[in-house]
């Protein structure tokens, strides 16, 4: 989902976060039940056609909501990076712990078992 947001709307549970102007905000189906840490709300960073758009409001379970105004064109069905590279531009499992204080390790472990692997050679 993509909704535009007008200055002094809130996002998410509690209006953590509250637009200081018009926004493009995305909808994205994964959160802290895939082990996306709730700490990481309104601190990280998601990728969006190579542009850095960063996560407004609570993780919830199963979602998490990004700003992607300065992803001009953005669609539903883009790829959104949340470790990894994308156009040149690259979020790494450091940069996600440092936002958090904790180390790379963690952040990789709590990946659950509902992300699916894929194992290359």
């Amino acid at each position: 989902d993509i909704r535009n947001v007008e200055a002094g709307q809130g996002v998410g549970y509690n209006l953590t976060f509250v637009a200081s102007a018009t926004a493009r905000i995305a909808t994205l189906a994964v959160g802290y039940g895939d082990g996306l840490n709730r700490t990481l709300s309104n601190r990280a960073q998601v990728l969006v056609r190579g542009e850095f758009a960063p996560i407004v409001g609570k993780v919830s379970m199963d979602v998490t909501t990004v700003d992607i105004t300065k992803a001009p064109g953005a669609e539903i069905g883009d790829e959104v990076t949340l470790i990894g590279e994308q156009n040149g531009s690259r979020i790494t499992a450091a940069d996600l712990a440092a936002s958090t204080q904790t180390i790379a390790y963690e952040v990789l472990c709590n990946i659950s078992k509902r992300v699916p692997r894929k194992y290359l050679s």
